[in-house]
């Protein structure tokens, strides 16, 4: 029976006693007490889902697509569940060979593997290929990777001193909150050099990153420091460029939300914190029209997000940020911002986490 269960859970993490006892043709109730007096092998969640401690894979793919985004990285989430919310001690993070990160997907693989670090899990990451490995080494992805993740095929050495700021078209991840670092002014450096023709406002740009790194940093409340970064992608028919603002701390609105009933109390009616969708349209108004902070007797306060929220209508920029458990997109064009694409109850993930996305030129008129 115990090759039986080994080999189901190495195929499908997260199957369920019953489900296992069909297949293998056995008693529930037998298997179920193997299970549990082998606590040591086997961990179970919240939902009687089952994995082995061994081997307690995530894996990251795509079905078509060789470069993988922050989508699949949520697919990933959905199909695994969170890591944070696994009994298991153990965390083997698989990025299938031959495939290639975006700057957000790799934003959120780092924030998985330290906060699974951070919450006493033992980490291990897979890169299926060499020039993956060599990418996230030039992002300076394992600068910022806790020192306890291990790393598979190996770990790089560092390369911080050797490749800081000598491309244009990367601000390699630079940690937020550091004294002598200003990531929104190497950002606006790289865009001059991305975009000579001023086809993109890069004071807009300058100034959106640098009000989301100062609220990323304001409602962190952690004392691991956040990171930001960029990358223009310049193949296909329109270059454009991906920002990301990524903290582990308690998140926009997980400092925001408790304070409404004491500073705004006209809003804690609309915002509850029992309604799900509280968070994502309270986040949603911060960028539309501001006035909402977290900091006691500062009225002054709180323009951040809507100064953000309005430089990114001056680009027509997409702006995606996910919370703890849910993630609100908003389109910006000619100014004018979409209704919010809002997704709820998404597996955990601790902080706040921003995708700032736009095109460094206008699309070509149809003749």
């Amino acid at each position: 029976m115990q090759k039986g269960i080994e080999a189901i859970l190495k195929r499908s993490p997260g199957s369920k006693a019953k489900d296992m006892a069909k297949e293998l043709g056995v008693d529930k109730t037998a298997l179920n007490q193997f299970l549990y007096s082998n606590l040591e092998e086997y961990s179970v969640d919240d939902d009687y889902k089952w994995t082995l401690n061994s081997d307690s894979e995530f894996i990251i793919t795509t079905t078509r697509a060789a470069w993988i985004d922050s989508d699949h990285v949520e697919k990933a989430l959905k199909k695994f569940g969170s890591p944070l919310e696994s009994q298991s001690k153990y965390l083997n993070i698989r990025i299938e060979k031959d495939r290639k990160l975006l700057l957000d997907a790799i934003s959120k693989v780092l924030a998985l593997a330290n906060q699974a670090v951070n919450s006493g899990k033992k980490v291990s990451l897979d890169i299926g290929s060499t020039g993956t490995l060599s990418y996230l080494n030039r992002a300076h992805f394992f600068e910022r990777l806790h020192p306890d993740v291990s790393v598979k095929p190996h770990r790089p050495t560092s390369v911080d001193e050797k490749f800081k700021g000598n491309n244009y078209k990367i601000v390699e991840l630079q940690r937020i909150g550091v004294p002598g670092t200003n990531v929104p002014k190497m950002i606006s450096n790289s865009l001059v050099q991305n975009a000579p023709d001023q086809q993109v406002n890069v004071t807009a740009v300058q100034c959106a990153i640098s009000e989301l790194v100062s609220n990323v940093e304001e409602h962190s409340n952690t004392p691991y420091p956040g990171f930001a970064g960029l990358q223009c992608y310049t193949k296909g028919p329109r270059p454009a460029v991906m920002m990301v603002v990524s903290d582990n701390g308690l998140g926009i609105c997980g400092t925001l939300l408790p304070v409404l009933s004491s500073k705004y109390p006209g809003l804690a009616s609309k915002f509850s914190a029992n309604d799900p969708a509280s968070g994502p349209n309270l986040i949603f108004k911060a960028f539309t029209e501001g006035g909402v902070s977290q900091v006691e007797g500062d009225d002054s306060r709180g323009t951040g997000l809507h100064t953000s929220g309005r430089q990114a209508a001056n680009l027509n920029a997409d702006v995606v940020i996910r919370q703890e458990q849910f993630e609100i997109k908003m389109e910006y064009r000619d100014g004018i911002v979409r209704p919010p694409k809002i997704k709820l109850n998404l597996p955990k993930l601790i902080g706040t986490h921003v995708t700032f996305y736009f095109y460094l030129t206008k699309p070509k008129k149809s003749a």
